[in-house]
């Protein structure tokens, strides 16, 4: 065989991974066949790994890797035929033509006689279509020349027959050929002949094949010829070859035997024999069957085994045949022999080729070699080349299963593993799939020719670890053991399952899934069969399960879904099927094993996303950043990921903005509906994701709530499941509030006296009027200035109704009607304020009488009489207001006003102010001259202004005595004789013989005194004696309060104050010192004279002082504090309602849309652009007065407040106009959070609802500090002996307490404001002591004097720098507590209430609870319990015991106890305090401290006037840190002399800690000596020497004291430590000087063992007042470690505050830097006011704050100036302007431009006129280079004529607002009112408003409307009198 064309291969493409690890190669098995011509043979490279990116177990696929077949054309022609026959005999030439090539051909056969043609006759050529050796009738005749196409592979089997001439002689040839040959296609031919071109080709094979046939005459021989039969055997599928043999003399002699063969000699049953033999070798895998018939002949045997040429007659076992013979003697001419016999084919050898040819011997003379038949040939085909399965070795059946333990063996049987006669071997591999085990066993045949292989026994095992080639099969239950081997072309396998199960797998990453049920369910009823749970590898079973229809449920899964939504699991090397899915299946019996089961994670929130804006409010024109963190909580990466995200109608995306992960990511799509869709590509599993971008808030965005929503979903990796988050909101609030484009309106105005009548405000004929108070209904009040101007700003676009407070107005005055909107009654108006509009709103008084006219000049004097010092003014507030504002943050009282006044006041029979700050209640008389007395007196002995008894304000007096002038008169004081020099004045009186000495600068002792006069005569003999006894005061000890038990609550009056130093028995001291005074609600009226230092510091002058206490406008007890040297005072306060004020204003609205066109551009229910007024009816409310007689009642109602608008006390001094012209206090009443504000108050007791403050209204409660402030009911009832308050609210807020250490500076301090509730925050300066940390100090601020919020974004500003430390050098940090309310937080009660109950003048007991009850987990969530009890024994001391148990958000519990004694008398003083916490008390800045004990005890003795004892003790246990700590220390102290004083001491300390203890005690030796040349310098020494223990070293402590004069003192200390060999100091050196009221520094050096430990502190504070109009602060704060020469923290703050000499400009300036290693801050600021005229004002404010510290450049800065034209004369014109520059830099930059300018015109008295132009400049950078710039402007315009006598008004409105990218907002307004009664109005109006976005249709919104107004004042009150006492 040759091939004539190369093979050729063209390879499509190469791997596509070749760096995957375990690449798996997919190759197409060619099973001992070419591939045919034009196949594509494609190889994929797949790998199966965990994609760590996807979260899943993942099988990658290569690009395929393909390559086309060629055609290969090639044939094989076989067939030699060499014959030996006889003339006239009939002889057949077999040939095979086959197609070797891999293509259909067409063959061109061609068979010619090549020798001695003329000798062979009767030719015939057939192709032999059954293969059996013979022509038969099914046979297919050719002519000599023919084709045919052969398929690839095909073989054709051609007999070609012919008969010999006669003719022919011996030895004669003959030869025939047949050629094969490839036919050429002609043109076009597409069938199968071969191209021209490669027939033509001359490289390569020829392109044909030949095949001979030879004759040779001879004169005798024989023909041997065999055929077969072939049929299955009956009942079996075995097939039975029936073989024929037909051997026919052909020659022309007879046959004759022969008695041997080639081989051997013949041998019959053992004898030889002489005959012809017949020979069939029986073919490999058939079993002889039987001799079908013996044709003439003798059948004969051959045993396997036997020799050669060994027959047997008789047949044998037919397995031991291995060879057929037939014996015939011999065969005459012309005669046959036909046998045949039969064979059988096993079927269970599957596919098999049987080839069969058989042999004649004859006499050698013929054929020495034998005859050969023909070959027949037999093919089967099955579906598998034979079998391989498992055995059970001890029964030698087949087995589907085993357990580990047992072993098992391999049966093979296979025809293709048959290869010879002999006993064959075959090698099979098994393995595990399992533990991964691979044994392999060779399997030997059974026998010869049977086909059947049996292996050796193999053990299967648990093992440790899998030890391949062991000849031990390491395996696990559920394992499945796969057997394969390979016979030729033919693989065989089978299956063994180890105790068979299934799994249960994690559908994505191939884990298994431990520890989930599976239950086998009934398919048919769904009753639970069988349930069992999954082990470690996920394996489970229902062992033997009987026949049925069933299905698998997956239970007790919660975090898995079941079934899968996976369709395929490649690569897992899993067994799934439709059970494995749910799907019911159908089980024979026996052991289950259908299907592993996949499973799919469970996600309750697969993926979140959370949204949040840099900020919650925005304007017109701003840019706002948001950034959104995408979670992918799945354990699978997120595919093909989007981010659906809608944002507000009117917002754009600035272009370019968007950043994913901190990178560029392109601008999203937008879909049909306008929503952004970014494209975020793959989110890996359990990662997350941060996108950012920026919206402008355009011209055309709709204000209030604008929303931002987002969706996130995505495909999860694997799966394909859809997943979807839950939709992230962020809301942000489009109000302009505060800035150009507010939608609230200012009105400002005058109240004056009207003399010509006309309504309008002429020159100063027609004064203002100072002092009247004006109020409107949301509770708001403003107070005229000196002017009578005020101004109200912040005011919400809706309809207010303001109401001049009659009482306020001077006597016999009136409001006059000078509007429409005053509804026909004079004192009360609507203000139909419209959006962002100025309005002008005068009142003119009635009857210019010369009495009110002189009570105008009365109030301006008064005015001017109370002005305060215009530099010392708030910040950013009217500088040249007279008063600090009051404004704070949230609490019960509001904001009082205090400067309204009454014509009582004026005229001075009211109450008059409280004594001036300086004025002592204790003022020493001033006594007459000792002459002048002398006449006044009689000559008995006696003393002069003292009596028995007396007790003296002072210990050193003068002390006069008298007697007759005769004898000489002396002094004893306590027995001791006074000097003749200490007598300073005498005078005598002959007249009356009488005499009076005055001893000066007398001495006397504390406590009880003797004074003894002495009278004796010339000789010295005593003739008189007087006596008497008086007390002296002791050493100051305490402070004492005297003020009222109540007051009314009226802030224009004041409360007297008296506080008095006292010593330890109660009696006042004449001491001197600064005090700080504090309260709750009240406010003091004092001048602060340490501005710098945290709360109201005021002077006490000879141990007296009396302050004036200023009111709240609200009722209920109050809490006054005293604090300083002395000690801390408190007193109790109650106010009672103000029953003299009667208030009412209101104004009940309706209003209903008549309808119009457009789409909703309003908010729902709106029908104006310009106002928030809503369809439907509305109404507010505000009303004070007394009813019942003695009730208060307050009530402020707003039926349609939105909740997140702002009081009046939460607006900023940064917002709206900077200065509005006039000097009017502002104040407000009844705020509240809600819709309602009401208050019932009698005598001490109320009942509210609104803004509650939550705190413990007694002094004992100190263990915990819970304070919170929210809206809510709140009650309190107290008589002399009880008080009870409860409290309820429900809310959603949670609280947060923030604590940072001052810096030195002013700030500004950054601080998180999120979800900040307005006006919730309490600040407080906190000083700490430096050693334990514990509160020594706690001062609150106020808002707006102390400190600004949010100035620059997120922050805190302090109007005076924060110190470091105080003079002590204790740490001073602020602590901020604030109330947040997250969006959709969940609501919850908090509720709770106090109790106290005096049980007797000196004993109260009371508690107090707290109840949060918030869902546990949420921070929210606290509760507090606690109860004390107090008994003051007055000079006995004073006792306290509170105990408190807390509960945290988590629901832990924890209490905490402290007891205390306090007693102090002239001698002794003892301070006894015992505090105990839980591990979980949650203190909230209260006195105890979680999981620690703390006792305390300190006692002193003065034992006489020379010596005294003191005795500390102090143990501490903490339960968190395991230690426990001991002290005590006594100490003994005498002086010696008069400059020596010697000290004696011991000392204990005991430490335990984790079981250890250790303990030590030292002796304190020490001595103080002051030398008599320095009166003013102390030397110090002390030594603490250990007694026993050598771990204990001896400490000496030496130090010098030096004050060489008043304010200077510098001292020296160090402390010296002796160990062995070893000496160890640290010392402190340090000086404080005060040189001068106005400068005071501080400096100290510390060095101790460490480097770190050796520091320098400075402290330097200058304040200079040269002038009442110049003051200059300056302060300086240094820390440095010397030893490294590095400076920690420089502060330095530098002030000033200025004001011309002619009152006309007022300025103060700022400068401060910090300095630390970490970087540096600056703060800077300046502002200026001046009152340029009456009627123009000016005020101008910048600040500058950089952070330069950790590497980064933060630069804030905003400058604000203003300016308002307000004329005095003629105010019809008013006009307010301000500028403001914003500047923000950090990573990005955003810098804004503001302008608005408002002006409202009066024109007549009928026509008023208002305007506004305003605009807004945003440019904006991002950290990555994006920027947009934006500018927006607004024009408005407002009017009102009124007509017919005022009761007919219309008002026209219009507005424009539009920006620089197109974007635009347009309203019109108009309406007309008319007022058909007193305080009603009824209105028809028209409004229209338009909304334009470029690129989308303009929306529009118009309509009619009806409104009708009723405008409720105080007028009503009667009728409310007669409803409520009906």
């Amino acid at each position: 065989m040759r091939s004539f064309l190369p093979r050729l291969v063209r390879v499509a493409a190469v791997l596509a991974y070749p760096s995957l690890p375990a690449v798996l190669l997919s190759m197409p098995t060619l099973a001992q066949s070419q591939a045919p011509a034009g196949m594509i043979i494609r190889n994929v490279a797949e790998t199966t790994y965990f994609n760590t990116a996807l979260g899943i177990v993942e099988t990658v696929r290569s690009n395929p890797v393909e390559a086309t077949v060629s055609a290969v054309y090639d044939l094989t022609v076989q067939g030699v035929s060499d014959l030996t026959l006889t003339r006239g005999a009939i002889a057949r030439y077999h040939f095979d033509v086959t197609n070797t090539g891999n293509t259909a051909v067409d063959v061109a056969m061609r068979l010619t006689d090549s020798q001695a043609a003329e000798l062979i006759r009767d030719r015939r050529l057939f192709v032999d279509i059954n293969s059996n050796g013979t022509i038969d009738a099914s046979d297919e005749p050719l002519t000599m020349v023919a084709s045919a196409v052969f398929e690839p592979g095909e073989t054709r089997h051609l007999i070609y027959e012919f008969t010999v001439s006669n003719l022919a002689e011996p030895d004669d040839r003959l030869e025939s050929t047949l050629i094969a040959e490839l036919l050429p296609a002609s043109a076009g031919d597409q069938g199968s002949q071969v191209p021209p071109s490669v027939v033509a080709s001359s490289a390569g094979p020829a392109p044909s094949e030949t095949a001979f046939g030879v004759t040779r005459i001879v004169t005798g021989t024989v023909e041997l010829e065999k055929f077969q039969a072939v049929r299955t055997a009956p009942g079996a599928a075995d097939t039975i070859i029936e073989y024929g043999l037909l051997l026919r003399n052909n020659s022309e002699t007879p046959l004759s035997g022969a008695t041997a063969t080639d081989r051997s000699a013949l041998r019959i049953d053992g004898s030889a024999v002489n005959g012809i033999i017949l020979r069939d070798e029986i073919p490999l895998n058939t079993v002889f069957e039987t001799v079908v018939d013996s044709g003439g002949t003798v059948p004969i045997y051959h045993r396997r085994g036997d020799a050669e040429e060994e027959y047997s007659s008789r047949p044998p076992a037919p397995e031991q045949v291995d060879a057929i013979a037939f014996f015939v003697a011999g065969v005459p001419v012309g005669q046959s022999v036909d046998p045949r016999f039969t064979v059988r084919v096993p079927d269970v050898l599957g596919s098999v080729d049987i080839a069969n040819t058989a042999e004649s011997f004859l006499d050698g003379t013929l054929s020495a070699a034998g005859v050969r038949s023909n070959t027949t040939l037999y093919q089967r085909d099955r579906a598998t080349g034979g079998r391989l399965t498992f055995v059970d070795p001890a029964t030698a059946t087949d087995a589907a299963t085993a357990s580990p333990g047992t072993d098992t063996s391999l049966h093979l049987t296979s025809a293709s593993c048959n290869l010879t006669a002999t006993a064959d071997r075959v090698t099979i591999s098994i393995r595990s799939t399992l533990t991964g085990d691979v044994e392999t066993l060779s399997a030997v045949e059974t026998g010869a020719n049977t086909g059947h292989f049996v292996t050796a026994a193999l053990p299967l095992t648990r093992m440790g670890g899998a030890v391949p080639g062991d000849q031990v099969m390491a395996t696990e239950p559920g394992d499945r053991l796969i057997a394969e081997a390979s016979c030729g072309p033919h693989a065989l396998g089978d299956v063994l399952l180890v105790d068979p199960g299934n799994f249960v797998f994690d559908s994505l990453n191939n884990a298994p899934v431990e520890g989930i049920s599976v239950a086998l369910l009934n398919g048919v009823t769904g009753r639970e069969v069988g349930r069992t749970v999954t082990d470690a590898r996920g394996y489970f079973t229902f062992g033997t399960v009987a026949a049925g229809e069933y299905r698998y449920a997956v239970l007790d899964a919660p975090e898995w879904e079941f079934p899968t939504v996976r369709a395929a699991f490649p690569g897992f090397g899993r067994i799934v099927a439709g059970a494995g899915r749910g799907n019911a299946f159908t089980h024979g019996g026996g052991a289950l094993v259908v299907s592993d089961i996949p499973v799919d994670p469970h996600y309750p929130m697969p993926l979140s996303i959370s949204k949040r804006a840099d900020r919650d409010q925005v304007s017109h024109g701003e840019f706002m950043e948001y950034t959104l963190t995408l979670t992918n909580n799945m354990h699978q990466a997120l595919v093909a990921a989007e981010l659906l995200d809608r944002a507000p109608f009117g917002a754009e995306l600035v272009a370019g903005s968007v950043r994913l992960d901190g990178e560029v990511l392109g601008d999203p799509r937008r879909s049909a509906s306008g929503d952004l869709i970014h494209d975020l590509g793959t989110i890996g599993p359990l990662s997350s994701r941060e996108l950012s971008y920026v919206l402008q808030f355009t011209a055309a965005a709709r204000e209030g709530r604008n929303e931002n929503a987002a969706i996130l979903a995505g495909r999860q990796a694997g799966t394909g499941v859809l997943r979807q988050s839950v939709v992230a909101r962020s809301v942000v609030r489009l109000g302009n509030s505060g800035g150009v484009f507010a939608r609230e309106g200012t009105v400002v105005g005058s109240v004056f006296m009207d003399c010509d009548g006309n309504g309008i405000r002429g020159d100063h004929d027609e004064p203002g009027i100072p002092g009247v108070r004006i109020v409107t209904q949301e509770g708001l009040s403003v107070v005229t200035d000196i002017d009578g101007k005020y101004s109200l700003y912040g005011l919400r676009p809706v309809t207010h109704a303001l109401v001049v407070q009659n009482e306020t107005l001077p006597a016999g005055t009136a409001v006059r009607v000078t509007r429409t909107n005053d509804l026909r009654r004079g004192g009360s108006r609507i203000v139909p304020l419209r959006r962002g509009e100025m309005r002008a709103e005068h009142f003119a008084v009635a009857a210019c009488s010369s009495a009110a006219m002189a009570e105008v000049e009365k109030r301006k004097l008064r005015f001017r009489e109370h002005s305060g010092p215009r530099s010392l003014t708030a910040a950013d507030l009217p500088i040249e207001a007279s008063r600090a504002p009051a404004r704070s943050s949230r609490s019960e009282s509001g904001i009082a006003t205090t400067t309204q006044l009454t014509p009582r006041m004026v005229s001075g029979t009211g109450a008059e102010p409280a004594p001036s700050l300086q004025e002592s209640s204790a003022a020493s008389v001033r006594r007459q001259p000792l002459e002048t007395v002398v006449r006044t007196l009689d000559n008995a002995p006696g003393f002069v202004d003292l009596e028995e008894g007396q007790t003296l304000p002072r210990r050193k007096l003068n002390v006069r005595i008298k007697g007759k002038a005769d004898l000489a008169l002396s002094l004893l004081v306590n027995g001791k004789a006074q000097g003749a020099d200490r007598v300073g004045e005498r005078s005598t009186w002959d007249k009356r013989n009488v005499q009076a000495l005055e001893f000066v600068a007398v001495s006397l002792q504390p406590g009880p005194n003797s004074l003894t006069l002495i009278g004796r005569d010339s000789f010295g003999i005593e003739r008189v004696r007087q006596e008497i006894a008086v007390t002296a005061p002791g050493d100051p000890a305490r402070l004492e309060i005297v003020v009222a038990d109540s007051a009314p609550a009226n802030p224009a009056s004041f409360v007297p104050v008296v506080v008095r130093v006292l010593d330890a028995r109660g009696l006042p001291v004449p001491a001197s010192g600064t005090v700080t005074l504090g309260t709750r609600s009240a406010t003091w009226d004092v001048t602060d004279i340490r501005p710098g230092v945290p709360g109201i510091q005021a002077y006490i002058d000879n141990g007296e002082a009396t302050f004036a206490l200023t009111p709240p406008q609200v009722s209920g007890p109050d809490l006054l504090t005293v604090s300083g040297s002395f000690g801390k005072a408190e007193a109790r306060i109650t106010f009672t309602p103000d029953l003299e004020e009667r208030l009412m204003v209101g104004v009940i609205e309706g209003a209903v849309a008549l309808g119009g066109g457009g789409a909703n551009v309003l908010p729902q229910g709106r029908f104006s652009h310009f106002e928030d007024t809503a369809e439907g009816l509305r109404g507010e409310l505000y009303l004070k007065g007394a009813i019942r007689g003695d009730a208060l009642l307050t009530l402020r109602y707003s039926s349609d407040r939105d909740t997140e608008d702002r009081l009046f006390r939460d607006i900023r001094g940064d917002e709206y106009y900077p200065v509005y012209g006039d000097n009017s206090e502002r104040g407000a009443d009844a705020q509240s959070s809600g819709n309602l504000f009401v208050k019932v108050e009698r005598g001490r007791s109320y009942m509210l609802y609104g803004d509650i403050a939550i705190e413990p209204e007694s002094s004992a409660f100190r263990l915990d500090g819970l304070r919170r402030m929210t809206t809510g009911t709140k009650a309190h009832w107290e008589n002399d002996r009880v008080s009870v308050t409860v409290f309820a609210a429900r809310t959603a807020q949670e609280q947060r307490i923030v604590e940072f250490a001052g810096r030195g500076v002013s700030g500004p301090y950054d601080l998180d404001l999120g979800a900040y509730v307005d006006g919730s925050e309490r600040v407080e300066i906190l000083v700490r002591d430096r050693r334990s940390g514990t509160v020594l100090s706690a001062t609150p601020l106020r808002r707006g004097t102390g400190y600004l919020l949010d100035f620059f974004r997120n922050s805190i500003t302090f109007d005076e720098p924060v110190r470091q430390a105080d003079p002590e050098g204790n740490p001073v940090s602020v602590r901020i507590t604030y109330e947040l309310e997250e969006a959709g937080a969940e609501r919850y009660w908090l509720y709770g209430g106090e109790v106290s109950y005096a049980l007797s003048d000196a004993t109260t007991v009371g508690a107090r609870t707290v109840h949060a009850d918030a869902p546990r987990g949420n921070p929210a969530r606290e509760r507090l319990q606690s109860a004390y009890i107090r008994h003051d024994r007055g000079p006995g001391g004073v006792w306290e015991a509170e105990v408190a148990r807390s509960e945290d958000a988590q629901g832990a519990t924890g209490m905490a106890a402290r007891l205390s004694y306090d007693y102090v008398s002239e001698t002794e003083r003892l301070r006894l305090e015992a505090i105990h916490a839980e591990v979980n008390f949650v203190a909230r800045g209260g006195s105890a401290s979680a999981g620690k004990t703390r006792v305390r005890l300190e006692y002193g003795l003065k034992i006489d006037r020379d010596s005294d004892l003191a005795v500390a003790a102090e143990w501490t246990r903490d339960r968190i840190g395991k230690t426990d700590r001991l002290i005590v220390d006594g100490l003994y102290s005498q002086r010696l002399t008069a400059n020596l004083r010697a000290e004696l001491g011991a000392e204990y300390e005991m430490a335990r800690r984790d079981g250890a203890i250790s303990d030590s005690a030292a002796l304190i030796l020490g001595a103080q000596w002051t030398p008599q040349d320095r009166p003013n310098t102390s030397i110090e020494a002390r030594l603490r020497y250990p007694l026993g223990g050598r771990d204990r070293a001896p400490e000496l402590t030496l130090g010098m004291y030096r004050e060489p004069e008043q304010g200077w003192r510098a001292y020296n200390e160090v402390r010296l430590t002796f160990r062995d060999k070893i000496l160890f100091s640290d010392s402190r050196l340090g000086f404080s000087y005060r040189p001068a009221d106005w400068l005071t520094g501080r400096t100290e050096f510390s060095r101790g063992v460490g480097k770190d430990d050796t520091r320098m502190h400075h402290a330097l504070s200058f304040a200079w007042a040269p002038s009442e109009r110049v003051a200059v602060d300056l302060d300086l704060e240094h820390t440095r470690l010397v030893e490294t020469n590095e400076a920690l923290l420089t502060s330095i703050a530098l002030g000033g505050k200025w004001a011309s000499s002619d009152g006309v400009w007022v300025g103060d300036a700022d400068l401060e830097a910090t300095f630390e290693p970490s970087g540096q801050t600056y703060y800077a600021g300046i502002g200026l006011a001046a009152e340029l005229s009456d009627d123009v004002t000016l005020l101008a404010r910048s600040r500058l704050a950089l952070d330069h510290r950790d590497g980064n450049r933060h630069a804030r800065m905003r400058t604000r100036a203003g300016v308002a034209y307000r004329p005095v004369s003629d105010p019809r014109l008013d006009v307010l302007a301000w500028y403001e520059h914003r500047l923000e830099q950090r990573a990005g930059r955003s810098e804004s431009h503001l302008w608005p300018v408002d002006a409202a015109y009066e024109a007549t008295d009928d026509l008023r006129l208002n305007g506004k132009y305003a605009g807004q400049y945003n440019r904006y950078r991002s950290s990555s280079g994006t920027s947009a710039a934006s500018l927006t402007q607004l024009l408005q315009a407002g009017l009102n004529y009124e007509f017919m006598d005022d009761r007919f008004q219309v008002g026209l409105n219009a507005a424009h607002l539009w920006d620089n990218a197109g974007h635009s907002a347009t309203g019109f307004g108009a309406e007309i009112g008319f007022s058909p009664s007193e305080g009603t109005l009824l209105s028809l109006g028209y409004n229209r408003v338009n909304r334009r976005v470029p690129g989308m249709t303009g929306l529009y919104q118009d309509g009619f409307h009806i409104r009708f107004t009723v405008l409720l004042d105080t007028s009503l009150w009667s009728r409310l009198d007669g409803f409520l006492d009906g």
